[in-house]
């Protein structure tokens, strides 16, 4: 059975100034207890509207993918309402040369992804299952409890029934 790496205690961002390199690459770097994360604004043609680019890697430049901290990078330094996309290229674009995730970030509602409004939960049903939250700062308010996320299963699973 795969162990789950002990993460420290996640810290808030706090500018960087010890990369000069950076300054080239991007409009500034933001580090915290887990990751380093390197912020650039992509301006439209007419200067008025732009998406932020954050290109990250952890500390210990382990390979990433936790979607909660990719979610809460892109709420702390992009913005918790604007949207972030994490593209897969195609392979004539590709770009892999480290242990560096990217997410390219819009300051509006993009046409895709799931529109039905927020569900969060530490609930289980059937086979899926979700982690509990790992400290209680991150932990949101709204975290649907065990017997709504039941119910909420039971009302589509009678609407599926009852439709032709």
């Amino acid at each position: 059975m795969k162990r789950r790496r002990v993460e420290p205690r996640w810290t808030p961002f706090e500018i960087a100034t010890s990369d000069p390199a950076a300054s080239e690459m991007c409009d500034d770097v933001w580090i915290n207890s887990r990751y380093i994360v390197y912020r650039r604004r992509i301006y439209s043609e007419d200067k008025r509207t732009f998406l932020v680019h954050l290109s990250i890697k952890r500390i210990d430049r382990e390979v990433i993918h936790d979607w909660r901290d990719l979610q809460r990078i892109k709420n702390e330094l992009a913005g918790p309402e604007w949207e972030g996309v994490e593209l897969y290229p195609a392979e004539s674009r590709l770009v892999d040369t480290a242990n560096q995730y990217h997410l390219w970030c819009f300051p509006f509602h993009l046409d895709f992804g799931f529109n039905q409004g927020r569900l969060v939960s530490e609930a289980r049903y059937d086979k899926s299952q979700q982690r509990p939250w790992e400290d209680d700062d991150a932990r949101p308010t709204d975290l649907l409890t065990q017997e709504r996320v039941d119910a909420m299963v039971r009302e589509y699973l009678n609407r599926k029934k009852e439709s032709p």
